[in-house]
């Protein structure tokens, strides 16, 4: 039997799966669909026609598999978002985040807390979004593609190989073009430590020996040894 707290507050026509857990204060929209194992925590809000928890786009799914979602994201219309099926613990979405109008998150995908994944972007299954990631509208995600913290990706860019933290990337294919720096400084970054990431990815893209004294030299180099993609080229560090 599904489990919806007192609090939560569903709109005309909202269906609910057998295995769903919706935490106190969520707001559920109009027609929004909600199936399969999935916990939805505090204080979410997810509006008209989103699809949650759905069956995953993938010919090798034989049934189960789950989706979490952390506290006080904000799901607009159309969204859809699949549970997983190949990974113990299934599709995970963190606190805070906010997904505007058609976004698309694949089975068995990760996002962090704090990101903004703008209109009709799309998450191929596994993909990793880290934290305080910018990502604009029609941005596409191939599989298994990951993505570091404090990321800013220009509208209709495709992403194929995966992008370190702090980047500004854009294109088809996606490629850096700078840092975040903007973004950085309107979170309180100091000169010193745009200085310093500045450098670890001058070094970085010039193939030039990292300065391991730097935070950011050992964030990057812990990255690349994570990729299984690849990572994007870079352009000029701005």
């Amino acid at each position: 039997m599904s489990s919806i707290h007192p609090t939560v507050e569903l709109g005309p026509g909202v269906l609910l799966g057998e295995e769903v857990v919706i935490e106190k204060d969520c707001s559920i929209g109009p027609y929004v669909v909600i199936e399969g194992d999935t916990h939805i925590g505090q204080g979410n809000r997810i509006d008209s026609f989103a699809v949650i928890g759905a069956e995953p786009q993938d010919h090798k799914f034989q049934g189960g598999g789950k989706l979490r979602i952390g506290r006080h994201n904000r799901i607009r219309e159309h969204c859809t978002i699949h549970r997983g099926h190949l990974t113990e613990g299934g599709t995970i979405l963190g606190d805070h985040n906010n997904f505007f109008t058609g976004v698309h998150i694949g089975h068995d995908c990760r996002v962090g807390d704090h990101n903004l994944i703008a209109n009709l972007t799309m998450l191929a299954g596994h993909c990793e979004i880290g934290s305080y990631a910018n990502i604009s509208g029609h941005a596409g995600f191939h599989q298994f593609c990951k993505v570091g913290d404090h990321v800013m990706i220009s509208g209709m860019s495709a992403v194929r190989q995966d992008i370190p933290p702090y980047c500004m990337v854009m294109g088809d294919p996606a490629r850096a073009v700078g840092i975040n720096r903007i973004g950085l400084e309107r979170k309180g970054w100091s000169k010193e430590q745009i200085y310093l990431l500045k450098d670890a990815y001058r070094r970085f893209r010039n193939g030039k020996e990292p300065d391991l004294e730097n935070p950011y030299c050992r964030e990057l180099i812990e990255f690349q040894k994570s990729s299984e993609r690849g990572m994007i080229r870079f352009g000029s560090v701005k």
